[in-house]
């Protein structure tokens, strides 16, 4: 089995990548290896993606506001064009975020997507609403109002997801690029004006969006994904999408601002405590635990086929070597040089990966193998020579 890191490696790991290092400088400064970092961010990634969607649910809220800003993901957008091994997801990535005001700035729904228009801003709207609390009838228990900026697709997105369920203020900041003589200056803040879109809103009251620039503010400043000049962006947009989940848990959960005496989540009412850098381990150990049991994913052998590691009576004939940072399976016997009965070479059991035993045929190896759905299946060469590659590339 792969190697441990001690509790308190762990730990500033997981502080690190919540507040946004990046993964190089985490294994520089913690002096570990790259691939345990990233496998920590995945891991943590998930983990939150999985516990926002479940536990932020059924809130009584009266007010939300929503805003979004680009990042990028893979090369910036003039340069996609020119990368040789583009992915799905590569270039500009826009962030939507709803937050709740007078909590802290507290984010009750975010989404990742290619673009701003309809077609992504439609399922960040539905997200947004299928968050609040409701009846038996399926109305809002408190009728919410949506706060955001000038942007046209929200209009579109909310009629087509809760029609007049809910209220649509927006606030429309005006700029000029002249002054009052009629010359030509710089683009600048002028003022704003204020609509009511859907439903209405009582009295001459002044809406702001303060609340969630607030908050795209933090992110830029303490998440070097998402700043607009880094060279720490993300290579893939699952990746992306994992580390701005785990983010967004630790800025709701994990963190106390200053002049406050509880997290954001706290306030909202989504949660009693804070989560300390143990209670993350706890969740992301629940997380993968549960998963397993409820057949989710296949990440796990059977007990017959589980290596305690101590005193085996029985050597495994076959192992395989599960590397997690290129999603890739190798199969060897158990006396090759790169193997050692699991321990591979000079004793090192791999800094990105597992050792699985199989007991069984060589077959079942690769069956087994399989199942883990890697991207690559191999064997090894040295020790299975009269084999060739397996599986697919990708």
């Amino acid at each position: 089995m792969a190697n441990v890191l001690p509790l308190e490696k762990q730990e500033q790991i997981l502080r690190g990548l919540g507040m946004g290092t990046p993964l190089s400088h985490l294994a520089h400064i913690l002096d570990v290896a790259p691939d345990t970092v990233a496998r920590y961010a995945r891991l943590a990634g998930d983990m939150a993606i999985a516990f926002l969607d479940a536990q932020q649910r059924d809130l009584e809220v009266a007010r939300v506001e929503v805003d979004e800003y680009y990042s990028y993901c893979g090369a910036k957008r003039e340069n996609v064009d020119r990368m040789k091994n583009r992915k799905e997801g590569d270039g500009e990535v826009l962030h939507f975020l709803a937050v709740v005001p007078g909590t802290g700035g507290f984010i009750l729904s975010h989404l990742a997507a290619p673009s701003n228009d309809l077609h992504s801003t439609q399922p960040f709207i539905r997200d947004l609403g299928e968050r609040l609390k409701r009846d038996e009838n399926g109305d809002f228990i408190v009728r919410p109002t949506i706060v955001s900026d000038g942007h046209g697709s929200y209009k579109p997105a909310i009629e087509a997801e809760w029609g007049a369920a809910m209220t649509y203020l927006r606030l429309n900041k005006q700029r000029s690029n002249q002054t009052a003589d009629g010359k030509k200056t710089r683009w600048r803040f002028i003022g704003v004006s204020r609509e009511v879109v859907i439903g209405e809103l009582e009295g001459d009251e002044e809406f702001w969006t303060n609340n969630v620039e607030a908050v795209n503010r933090t992110a830029r400043a303490r998440n070097r994904r998402v700043a607009r000049r880094t060279n720490a962006f993300s290579k893939t947009f699952e990746n992306h999408k994992r580390q701005f989940a785990y983010w967004v848990f630790y800025h709701n959960y994990c963190l106390i601002a200053k002049r406050r005496d509880m997290t954001p989540a706290m306030e909202v009412g989504a949660s009693k405590r804070l989560i300390e850098t143990k209670g993350i381990i706890e969740l992301i150990h629940h997380y993968h635990r549960r998963i397993e049991e409820e057949g989710l994913i296949d990440d796990t052998l059977d007990e017959a086929e589980v290596d305690d590691g101590v005193n085996n009576d029985e050597i495994a004939p076959f192992w395989l070597y599960r590397n997690f940072n290129l999603n890739t399976v190798k199969v060897h016997r158990s006396g090759c040089c790169n193997c050692r009965n699991g321990k591979g070479r000079n004793g090192q059991q791999g800094r990105s990966g597992e050792w699985h035993p199989i007991r069984t045929t060589l077959q079942d190896a690769l069956d087994r193998a399989e199942r883990l759905e890697p991207k690559r299946v191999d064997v090894c060469r040295i020790c299975i020579s009269e084999y060739q590659t397996l599986g697919r590339r990708i």
